[in-house]
């Protein structure tokens, strides 16, 4: 083996106890390597519930010279000891990448155990990196998007800019993947597995780090190129639902008009879920969507406040969340909705604004988050600036575990207590049991049931 790319085994929340999907960042890279000859495997670890003590066991059966981890916020501390095996297990080369790394890279460079740090998208830089690592080609200063140490020194190399045309990449390597692993609350049915159709986000919430690891730029793909992936799923892998991982599915009302027709023509016997935001959403788009298949939108809805909303840089007004997820459930798609407690600005009185709209919004599932300042985004900067973050390890951002920022008016402590009582205050209502206890059936009682679960552990924590 050439390489292999591992994604740790860490939960980001207890709702990803729930939801297990494909590491398709993992796939496209190894999609890439194979393409130009060279032997990978995929260890997704979290979906196979990999033990960190089978993991030297592994490295030694598959002697890789190159070892790939992804690292967000929360993976630092298992990446790192992910790490400190390769190097005692068969000393191959370590190369991180995703979010934090991206963000710090020379503070995952001051362990030992990591040689280089991939920046921003990784298909072709880890491609020109493997090529120098085993054939020696091109000089390390030369490779751009990475960041090394030499002699001690660290150096960060030029940009490479983003990847214009998605259509020329390759579809992810999914028959390395264990299909059987992976599962959504909101799914019922025989695969699944997720897509992406596109990269960059031209909005800036001040809370998302997506927009510093993909850009500003919004780039798609055609849709024909995601009906044929579509079609490779279905036929290769057996999916009959699929999870978009986009970060604004609903970007482009005409892109969805032309896929979902596309979808019809073809008659795909497919469901799906995506993100949406809800000042795109159109009732022409919704019912289009609908009837491809489409059976769920999540909204990040985050405040119930509009103040914060705004200091958020959200760009959206409440009262185009009220309209938006009346018109998605009008057309027959379930809502998910997200909220973020703990913004800046916030205290007692907008907390109680927040739960009011998300009882009034009626979604079929709510999900509230603490604010969490991941490091590369704007919040992070604001919190650090004003002294609002407790001094806790990488392992504490989990978006739910604990609050990691306070704000101006509310502690720690008063932040934890508030999202069990958002939780307790939407799902523990009589009117919303027996709503959903109306909408079961056979092919969905799986998904409420692992909803409530989900509820349970997070108002008992």
């Amino acid at each position: 083996m050439d390489v292999l790319l591992v994604y740790p085994n860490v939960s980001l929340s207890s709702i990803e106890d729930e939801i297990k999907v494909p590491p398709l960042g993992l796939a496209y890279i190894a999609a890439v390597l194979e393409e130009n000859g060279y032997k990978v495997e995929i260890l997704d670890m979290y979906a196979q519930h990999t033990a960190l003590n089978e993991v030297r066991n592994i490295l030694k059966r598959g002697q890789p010279e190159i070892v790939g981890i992804t690292c967000l916020t929360p993976f630092v501390s298992i990446v790192l000891k992910i790490a400190r095996i390769v190097k005692e297990a068969i000393n191959a080369k370590v190369v991180v990448g995703g979010a934090h790394a991206t963000a710090l890279p020379e503070e995952m460079l001051e362990e030992d155990y990591i040689d280089y740090v991939i920046l921003g998208e990784g298909e072709y830089t880890m491609l020109e990196l493997t090529k120098h690592i085993l054939e020696g080609e091109n000089r390390l200063e030369e490779i751009k998007n990475i960041a090394y140490l030499n002699d001690g020194e660290f150096y960060i190399t030029k940009g490479r800019g983003y990847i214009e045309n998605l259509n020329e990449l390759p579809f992810p390597a999914r028959r390395l993947l264990p299909h059987d692993k992976y599962n959504a609350t909101q799914y019922a049915g025989k695969r699944i597995t997720s897509i992406i159709t596109s990269r960059g986000c031209p909005y800036s919430c001040m809370f998302c780090d997506y927009r510093f690891l993909m850009g500003p730029k919004f780039r798609r793909r055609s849709p024909e190129s995601v009906i044929d992936e579509i079609e490779e799923c279905i036929n290769e892998y057996d999916v009959d639902y699929i999870n978009f991982r986009d970060s604004t599915f609903t970007f482009d009302e005409k892109w969805i008009a032309n896929f979902c027709e596309m979808v019809k023509e073809k008659k795909m016997d497919i469901r799906w879920d995506c993100n949406g935001r809800v000042n795109l959403v159109t009732e022409k788009m919704l019912r289009e969507m609908k009837e491809a298949g489409c059976t769920l939108i999540s909204y990040g809805i985050e405040s119930g406040d509009q103040n914060i909303l705004d200091f958020a840089n959200k760009k959206i007004k409440i009262k185009q969340s009220i309209n938006a997820v009346k018109k998605t459930k009008e057309a027959g798609i379930e809502v998910l909705s997200y909220f973020i407690i703990g913004l800046p600005g916030e205290n007692w009185e907008t907390i109680k604004k927040t739960i009011r709209l998300a009882i009034k919004l009626e979604s079929d599932y709510t999900q509230f988050s603490l604010a969490t300042p991941f490091p590369g985004t704007p919040l992070f900067n604001y919190a650090k600036e004003n002294n609002l973050i407790r001094e806790v390890s990488w392992d504490e951002y989990s978006l739910m575990s604990s609050a990691i920022m306070r704000t101006e008016e509310l502690d720690y402590d008063d932040l934890e207590k508030a999202i069990k009582l958002a939780y307790r205050k939407f799902y523990w209502r009589l009117s919303y049991i027996l709503r959903r206890a109306s909408k079961l059936r056979p092919d969905n009682i799986r998904r409420n049931l692992s909803g409530f679960r989900m509820f349970l552990r997070e108002v008992r924590s």
